[in-house]
């Protein structure tokens, strides 16, 4: 039996973390990288100056510069490492770093029906996730920047109601990843995942208690169907792969190493007091909220999900494939969330929560 030590949310764990283990890792000859459709490239005439993706940007000198831009020309999913390293004249040594390292911040993917370690997989869709969400806010407007152009009580309500609604159905896809978990110790890390959660419901309700709705109100409250999908993407992935839902979890839980814990504690903190500006709502009906982002950040929720994937040593090119989309659709309904939460609320006039027999807007 594992030596039972205490977890941060206080429950007494089974399972030790993978995660130093899995740190360093080196991908096979055999991959096929490609570039991802966010990065960006910048360029001094036929050189490469800089790649972007997400909040990472790495920096190239005129020679390096050059080499990579041969390089990404030929980097079309459809070479290996080393069949690139033979066409450019590349150290295969060298080649196999220097696309690990893309690889690791999500600015190449592997095309290849070929074997990646799980770290490598975990950092890649970490970054991905992060750098997607990115690109869905710069083309959605979302809640924080519709309320900085027109403070409105209506849409932080809104908010607080569907945030409430995502949280308090929590159990309904752990529980279900925790009867599909194939292991001992995954069972022990959804477990905790569900011990530190499944009250959160309860926590956020004091929160609309302020606001004076009553357990009545909340009760014939309704979620958006963007919402409703999301809840219910996690409750499919969870019933038909455990990885897919934990890559689902590795996106949107809080605690992401991509971001940095400490970052994204500072981002919680800042888009709460955005919400509480002129006293539009108490801060005693924010507080619950603030808490509960902060305490899963703290928590680390997104490493729960990598820890499940670190129970693979390496992932197949299948395996690799079905875990990105999956992951990626989820955010979709997490941007479609964001666009419904937005359209409904927006207007200060208007019913203070959504019920399933209000029809769609025009």
């Amino acid at each position: 039996m594992a030596n039972a030590n205490a977890s941060s949310t206080g429950t007494t764990r089974t399972w030790h973390p993978l995660l130093e283990q899995r740190r360093s890792w080196s991908l096979d000859p055999v991959v096929a990288p490609a570039l991802c459709r966010l990065a960006q490239i910048e360029r001094d005439g036929d050189a490469v100056t800089a790649l972007s993706i997400g909040t990472k940007r790495i920096s190239f000198d005129s020679e390096s510069g050059q080499r990579f831009a041969r390089l990404l020309a030929l980097m079309n999913g459809r070479r290996t490492i080393r069949e690139l390293a033979a066409e450019t004249d590349e150290d295969l040594d060298d080649l196999v770093d220097i696309i690990g390292r893309l690889y690791a911040v999500a600015a190449v993917w592997n095309e290849a029906d070929c074997l990646v370690p799980s770290g490598a997989l975990v950092s890649n869709l970490d970054h991905l996730s992060q750098a997607f969400q990115l690109a869905l806010g710069e083309r959605i407007r979302g809640v924080r920047e519709t309320f900085e152009d027109q403070p409105s009580r209506r849409l932080v309500v809104g908010y607080l109601f569907e945030y409430f609604h995502m949280v308090n159905d929590a159990a309904s896809h752990i529980s279900p990843a925790i009867a599909m978990a194939p292991t001992h110790r995954s069972r022990g890390i959804l477990c905790e995942l569900l011990a530190d959660e499944y009250w959160h419901g309860e926590l956020l309700r004091t929160g609309l208690h302020e606001l004076g709705f009553s357990d009545d109100d909340i009760a014939r409250s309704d979620p958006l169907a963007g919402s409703i999908a999301f809840i219910n993407h996690l409750r499919g992935a969870a019933m038909t792969d455990v990885l897919h839902y934990a890559a689902c979890v590795l996106a949107t839980e809080a605690g992401s190493e991509a971001m940095g814990r400490d970052r994204q504690a500072l981002l919680v903190g800042r888009f709460y007091e955005s919400l509480g500006r002129d006293g539009v709502v108490p801060p005693e009906a924010l507080r619950p909220f603030a808490e509960h982002d902060l305490v899963d950040c703290a928590h680390g929720h997104s490493s729960f999900a990598g820890e499940i994937i670190y129970e693979h040593d390496t992932l197949t090119g299948q395996q690799q494939e079905s875990m990105r989309r999956t992951m990626l659709r989820h955010l979709q309904t997490y941007g479609e969330r964001e666009r419904q939460l937005v359209r409904f609320y927006s207007a200060p006039e208007g019913p203070p929560y959504f019920t399933a027999d209000e029809l769609p807007l025009s």
